[in-house]
């Protein structure tokens, strides 16, 4: 998938982590289908102006600027939230308070977000069977990823089992 939003804020893949590439394709797949509707509403317009006999006027420029200049908005608002969620994921929006997993756990994070900071933080460590010790010992893990935390146990499990 081409993450095109990414031009909008002036960022590129290689910059980002896995957690934010991961915002990044949930942003990227809400403007596909923004541009989906755009394109829809776009030829509804045409074909109910051609239905009423009123192709040539300017009502068609016009319905379409407007949808435009929605869509525009809309991209808009979805590239700043991009932006500020990245920035609050890797500590940057200005704040004092830094997050980080396990000292300082952002529980703003959605279910999905909050494996991949979890994720991220575990396959730092080179031995699988140190990082799968130090997972099962973690106190605060199964809550902080919820329904993920069995999936991450497997996952580290099978590491460690295979190295």
């Amino acid at each position: 998938m081409e993450l095109d939003i990414l031009e909008l804020i002036g960022l590129q893949e290689s910059e980002l982590s896995k957690s934010a590439l991961s915002i990044a394709r949930d942003a990227q797949e809400k403007k596909n289908e923004l541009t989906v509707r755009l394109e829809e509403d776009k030829q509804k317009v045409y074909y109910d102006l051609l239905k009423q006999g009123m192709l040539r006027s300017s009502m068609l420029t016009d319905a379409q600027a407007e949808l435009q200049s929605v869509y525009d908005a809309e991209v808009a608002a979805l590239a700043d939230d991009l932006l500020f969620r990245i920035e609050y994921l890797e500590g940057g929006d200005g704040s004092d308070t830094q997050y980080s997993y396990p000292d300082n756990p952002d529980y703003s994070l959605d279910a999905a977000e909050r494996y991949y900071v979890v994720q991220d933080y575990y396959m730092a460590m080179t031995d699988a069977k140190v990082r799968f010790a130090l997972f099962q010992a973690d106190p605060i893990a199964a809550d902080y990823l919820g329904q993920f935390y069995n999936t991450l146990y497997e996952r580290l499990r099978s590491y460690a089992e295979y190295e």
